[in-house]
């Protein structure tokens, strides 16, 4: 098989399981997926871990006013939040 065949069939993904040639690829994604983020910053940070009853407000570089507020304050568990509950969830700040 020539190069350019190997290769046709590394991006069309044409081989067998279990046969050398699919090992390669799936080695090689897999390489990808664990080395990468020692050499690239992708910016993904943890959540910071916040107060249940904190709300968080921040100014963004255009002058908007952002709010975090976490959903424990806008309705009881497993309630779909509504609108008025956030307007007098933020009403304090």
């Amino acid at each position: 098989m020539s190069l350019g065949k190997t290769l046709k069939s590394y991006v069309w993904w044409t081989h067998e399981r279990g046969s050398v040639h699919y090992d390669v690829m799936v080695t090689l994604i897999l390489a990808f997926i664990f080395l990468t983020p020692h050499w690239i910053n992708y910016g993904d940070q943890p959540k910071p871990n916040l107060p249940v009853n904190q709300i968080r407000a921040s100014v963004q570089e255009d002058g908007t006013t952002v709010y975090e507020v976490p959903v424990e304050l806008v309705g009881p568990p497993k309630a779909e939040p509504t609108a008025k509950a956030l307007s007098k969830a933020i009403a304090p700040v």
